[in-house]
């Protein structure tokens, strides 16, 4: 037997299948398949609506590094998106400061301040609740 053969044989004896695995390593290989599977569709989502000028580099070789397993979307999410630009506030029609009360009609006693607002409610039991 040549050295190459020797090689592949002691490679396919360490090979198990399913059915070998312990109840405890199924569950850690469906765990690990979900977690990748998980990161990469997530990446490929946000790749995928996310605009050209907001992606370091080309879309198309993102998408194709995000199906290498956890290193792919993990290295998209740290160096393939950049940062959107903040959004400035839109200023108010007419601002009012904070300190200054709201004026309201003269016929008021109080000229100046608003009143409180009193939900009075109806009182005794609800319609319907006998």
């Amino acid at each position: 037997m040549t050295h190459t053969r020797k090689k592949s044989s002691k490679r396919l004896a360490r090979q198990r299948a399913w059915n070998d695995l312990s109840p405890r390593e199924q569950t850690g290989v469906l765990v690990a398949g979900s977690v990748q599977l998980a990161l990469a569709a997530t990446a490929w989502t946000d790749l995928a609506r996310r605009p050209a000028a907001l992606v370091n580099g080309p879309k198309l070789l993102w998408a194709v590094i995000i199906g290498v397993n956890f290193i792919g979307p993990i290295a998209y999410f740290v160096g393939g998106r950049r940062k959107a630009p903040a959004a400035t506030p839109v200023p108010a029609a007419n601002p009012v400061p904070a300190t200054t009360p709201v004026p309201v009609a003269a016929s008021e006693p109080e000229a100046g301040l608003v009143p409180p607002v009193v939900d009075e409610g109806e009182s005794g039991p609800m319609p319907g609740l006998a």
